[in-house]
């Protein structure tokens, strides 16, 4: 006859003090606790970005195709055109067929079909050189590149436009230090319409007509005119200035800060008010009707909250107290999104809010005209430091019953806590070199062990027959020891003092630690009951489906290492993790609701390794149900088998529970 250990509701402990949470006892070889999948996956692209990104790569690609082509056909020209050195490395190209004439890099090219006298190839040569020394086919290649990357964009046209009008006025600009205006100027209009132009190259006819005419005409401006421009640089700099400059936002009110959780669209209507408001968890089953039904699930809200809330150290160090106000959507299935702060006093206590709202179960959700709707919820949170009485903690706004007031009070010195920054741990652990997680799961095994080898299952209960759960609570005080030991859940026919007797001879735990000091702790232990056959085992289930075994089950892959117990133990954990990494995917339509939360599922590792009885027991809605039984159905269909549990030596059957965490990129 053995008693095991078994976490059970928190419904059952009434104790209240000053902090927030009662922490009960989660056998480490029970379930693995540790093991969180946080996916960061990048938000879906809406489809009609993907639209708009395949015209543009569609637009970049023709676009690019056009400027190889004209590349080749230039290359073309160069080869089977008759080449002359000029001077300096340029050459001049004479092709066959008809064209302007025009000028790429250290080319200039001409068509045996000019028809030019001597002076007007001179001064054409002249125009091309001056392209040529000033090296605008480089300006024309990157404005070309331009054109093909930002095509979406009119600017860049009319850029291009102009860089080359301006390329045209420079290069005339040096023809008519030698030729006058008007012969030049005959010999633009001549040029009007004397064949093809080609997109990369310098044309000497390229520019508008007109404008190249009224600017070889238009008379240098004076030096003295520079000093007018000169003038609107204070101006520039005044209105720099004026814009550059703006209030800080050091000195915000906090108050007025709105600190949003997630930022995912909301594919439907949130409605405000609705026929049938969504509801806490909890009373469905309670035969309640009406306002009495609401009323409960606003106080299992209120408990929910209670158990939960935090105040945070710096808000109680800079003693700030006030009423932090968020908003959060419920879901059509339940689910919690959308949670956001209107109203912040600062200093933590944002956080603290949203980190207790994002941890709530699924609600009943609120139904309009027969459907369940998404509906926007407002709950008001007040803080108050020391001073107040219990009764003032918690309490129902009798003009919302919709909302509900909390007041976290911040712990005082003598307090016994409920929740700290590190949990108190059971001895012979704590030399042997381990990480925090490894001193935990470490420390509840030798409380299982203690457990196992101390208490006996009485005999007045084993006569008649009485199984079942019973819960102590005791305080581990700031030097180890425990005090104030008492059933809180019994069983009666001498199971209380089996339990109580096993307590008081634990030697001293290490203590519970907060912001640097010991302190005093509340445990809570439950502990179960059950006979076997033979009445030899006690087990923590019905069936012969076992929850807590001498060994547990262990994923495969590492009984071959020649690893020690500990250490077979860390490496299957590890490979069990990476293996859910490996094959959990972010559903969309959680990805696009922004559901995250931690899911949980269970199976049976049998005897003979084989993994049976998957379920969810824990959802967070938005596929990813299917997500963790498809890791599960993954698991099953592995070559290699689970090692299996052992108890007494032998192979049984035990239940396994895994937690699964969704988290999206913040």
């Amino acid at each position: 006859m053995m008693p095991v250990l078994l976490k059970v509701p928190l419904s059952v402990l009434n104790s209240h003090t000053d902090s927030a949470f009662i922490y009960t006892l989660e056998p480490v070889a029970a379930e693995i606790q540790n093991i969180g999948i946080s996916l960061s996956t990048p938000n879906a692209m809406p489809a009609w970005i993907r639209i708009a990104l395949g015209l543009y790569w569609i637009g970049v690609s023709i676009l690019l195709i056009r400027m190889i082509m004209g590349l080749r056909t230039i290359m073309s020209m160069y080869r089977r055109g008759e080449r002359t050195k000029i001077d300096h490395g340029r050459w001049l190209i004479y092709s066959s067929h008809a064209h302007l004439p025009f000028s790429f890099f250290n080319w200039i090219f001409l068509s045996k079909q000019h028809g030019l006298s001597e002076a007007e190839l001179k001064e054409i040569l002249d125009h091309e050189s001056a392209h040529i020394s000033a090296l605008h086919s480089v300006d024309v290649l990157i404005v070309e590149l331009a054109c093909i990357f930002l095509w979406p964009s009119p600017v860049i046209y009319f850029y291009r436009k102009s860089l080359r009008r301006v390329h045209e006025y420079l290069a005339d600009a040096v023809v008519l230090r030698r030729a006058t205006v008007r012969d030049y100027g005959e010999l633009l209009i001549s040029q009007v319409s004397n064949g093809m132009q080609l997109a990369l190259a310098n044309h000497f006819f390229q520019a508008q007509l007109k404008n190249r005419i009224i600017m070889m005409t238009r008379l240098k401006s004076q030096r003295t005119a520079l000093g007018k421009y000169a003038l609107l640089f204070p101006v520039l700099l005044l209105v720099f200035a004026l814009f550059a400059f703006r209030k800080s936002d050091t000195l915000r009110d906090p108050s007025k800060t709105v600190l949003t959780m997630m930022s995912d669209s909301v594919p439907d209507q949130v409605y405000k008010v609705v026929d049938e408001m969504p509801r806490f968890p909890g009373c469905e089953d309670s035969g309640l009707t009406g306002d009495e039904l609401h009323n409960c699930s606003m106080q299992k809200m209120l408990e929910h909250v209670y158990m939960y809330i935090k105040y945070p150290k710096e808000a109680r160090d800079q003693k700030i107290s006030g009423r932090v106000i968020v908003q959060f959507i419920v879901r059509k299935d339940g689910t919690i999104s959308r949670a956001q702060v209107v109203r912040s006093i600062g200093f933590g206590t944002d956080d603290a809010v949203l980190q207790v709202i994002m941890a709530m179960p699924k609600w009943r959700p609120g139904f309009h005209k027969g459907k369940a709707v998404d509906v926007e919820f407002t709950l008001p949170v007040s803080f108050e430091l020391d001073g107040h009485t219990s009764k003032d903690r918690t309490e129902l706004n009798e003009g919302n019953t919709d909302q509900v007031i909390v007041r976290a009070i911040a712990p005082t010195e003598n307090d016994i806590y409920k929740e700290v920054e590190e949990m108190p741990r059971f001895p012979g652990c704590e030399d042997a070199g381990l990480s925090d997680a490894e001193l935990d799961n470490c420390s509840q095994r030798k409380l299982l062990e203690f457990i196992y080898t101390n208490l006996k299952y009485p005999t007045a209960a084993k006569t008649e027959g009485i199984t079942g759960t019973s819960v102590v609570q005791f305080t581990i005080r700031k030097d180890g020891s425990l005090t104030d030991i008492k059933v809180v859940r019994s069983l009666a026919y001498g199971t209380d003092e089996a339990i109580v007797e096993v307590m008081s001879t634990m030697p001293k735990w290490r203590p519970a630690y907060h912001q640097g000091k010991a302190v005093d702790f509340q445990f809570t232990l439950p502990v179960s009951f059950k006979l076997s056959d033979d009445d030899k085992t006690a087990t923590n289930s019905d069936s012969e489906v076992f929850k807590v075994v001498e060994e547990m089950p262990r994923f495969p892959r590492c009984e071959d290492s020649g690893l020690d117990k500990e250490s077979l133990i860390q490496c299957s954990h590890n490979k069990l993790s990476e293996f859910v990494q490996k094959h959990m995917k972010y559903p969309n339509e959680a990805r696009k609701a922004g559901a995250e939360g931690k899911g949980v599922i269970q199976f049976i590792v049998r005897a003979d390794g084989q993994l049976t009885d998957g379920k969810v027991v824990r959802s967070i809605g938005y596929g990813t149900d299917q997500v963790m039984m498809d890791i599960f159905k993954a698991m099953q269909e592995m070559p290699v088998k689970w090692r299996p549990g052992y108890q007494g030596g032998k192979v049984v059957d035990v239940q396994f529970t895994l937690p699964l965490k969704f988290a999206l990129p913040k």
